[in-house]
C-alpha cells in the first residue's frame, strides 16, 4: 500500500496561495496543472499574434510602395512603428504567461527597459529599410526583407518568457530544431545550460535569443526549454 506525502504550506498574508502552489510546483520541478491552460493559451495567441505582425508588416510595405499613405514617408514610418510597439508588447506578455508569469503581467521596469531596447533596435533597422526603398538600393527583395522584420518578434517573446522567472532553481536550455538549417551561432549554442539569472545576465550582454541577434537572423527556428533543480 502506497503512503502519501502530507506538505503544510504557510503563505504570508500577502500572497495569493494560488501563485503559492505554483512556486511549490515549479521548486518541485513541474508546472501547476491548473496553468497549463494559460500557458497554452499563451503559446497559441503568440502565433496568432506573429502572423497579424507579419500581414501588417507586409501590407505596409506595399502601401508605402504605391504611394498609399498621403503624408509619405513619415506617415507610413508612424504606422509601421506603432505596429512594432503593439506586437513587442502582445509578444512580450505572451512569453512571460507562457513561462509561468501569470500573477504580474504589469511590466516592471528592468522589463521595460528590455523590452524598449528591442523595440528600438528594430525601429533602427526599419529606417533604413526605408532609406534603401528610397533610394532603391538593396540586394534581397524587399517582401522578403520586411518577413524578416516581421519575424523578429519572437525576440520579445522569448524575452518575456525568460524574465517570468528568475529562480536560481530554473535551469534555461538553447534547443535548435532538428529540421532546420542553422547557422554558427545555434549550432554552438545548442543543448547549453544557464540559470535564470545567469541566462539574463548573458542575454543583457549578447543580445542574443531565439530570433535576435543571431547569424541566422530572425530566420531561427531555436527554442529556449526550462527545467527546476
Amino acid at each position: 500500500m502506497s503512503r502519501g506525502v502530507l506538505i503544510r504550506l504557510k503563505v504570508p498574508r500577502d500572497q495569493d496561495p494560488e501563485s503559492a502552489l505554483a512556486e511549490l510546483a515549479k521548486a518541485l520541478g513541474m508546472h501547476h496543472p491548473a496553468r497549463q491552460a494559460e500557458r497554452e493559451w499563451a503559446e497559441h495567441e503568440f502565433r496568432l499574434e506573429a502572423d497579424t505582425f507579419r500581414r501588417q508588416l507586409a501590407d505596409d510595405l506595399t502601401r508605402y510602395r504605391v504611394g498609399g499613405f498621403e503624408k509619405g514617408r513619415s506617415q507610413a514610418e508612424w504606422w509601421m512603428k506603432r505596429h512594432i510597439r503593439q506586437s513587442y508588447l502582445h509578444g512580450f506578455v505572451e512569453g512571460k504567461i507562457a513561462a509561468g508569469g501569470y500573477e504580474r503581467i504589469a511590466l516592471n521596469p528592468e522589463e521595460e527597459k528590455w523590452l524598449k531596447k528591442l523595440r528600438y533596435d528594430e525601429y533602427r533597422y526599419l529606417r533604413r529599410f526605408l532609406d534603401d526603398i528610397d533610394a532603391r538600393r538593396g540586394v534581397m527583395d524587399y517582401r522578403r526583407r520586411m518577413k524578416m522584420y516581421g519575424d523578429a518578434i519572437s525576440g520579445p517573446y522569448w524575452a518575456g518568457w525568460a524574465l517570468a522567472n528568475k529562480s536560481t532553481r530554473r535551469i534555461i536550455r538553447w534547443v535548435y530544431a532538428e529540421e532546420a538549417e542553422h547557422c554558427d551561432t545555434c549550432l554552438e549554442l545548442n543543448g547549453r545550460e544557464w540559470t535564470a539569472p545567469a541566462f539574463v545576465k548573458w542575454v543583457m550582454e549578447t543580445g542574443i535569443l531565439p530570433g535576435q541577434n543571431t547569424q541566422c537572423l530572425s530566420n531561427c527556428k531555436c527554442h529556449l526549454e526550462e527545467r527546476f533543480v
